[in-house]
């Protein structure tokens, strides 16, 4: 499955400010470390069958991790403090003004 494969090369690359890595943080909450673990010790297998599990039992995961698959951007709002660096692009916040 693709998303299967990007979700793992997301967290493999492991660069937090990377923006697939921290929305799979962020989307997938406590089961990101258990995630996270089996990419560290190169349990692929292990890695598709909580992956796959995780996605059957939240649509709104499925969906989020689709859109960001494709390009998209995700709705992340549990992210209250922190740096946003960008290469280029823009930052939209809470009251939809840009920034960058």
């Amino acid at each position: 499955m693709a998303l299967t494969s990007f979700a793992w090369s997301a967290i493999a690359g492991g660069v937090v400010g990377n923006a697939a890595y921290d929305s799979i943080k962020t989307l997938t909450g406590a089961g990101f470390a258990r995630l996270a673990g089996y990419t560290v010790n190169n349990q692929q297998t292990e890695f598709e069958i909580a992956f796959l599990a995780m996605l059957e039992t939240n649509q709104v995961l499925r969906d989020s991790l689709i859109q960001l698959a494709m390009g998209g951007t995700g709705n992340i709002s549990s992210i209250t403090t922190g740096n946003i660096s960008t290469t280029g692009g823009s930052v939209i916040v809470g009251n939809r003004n840009s920034i960058g």
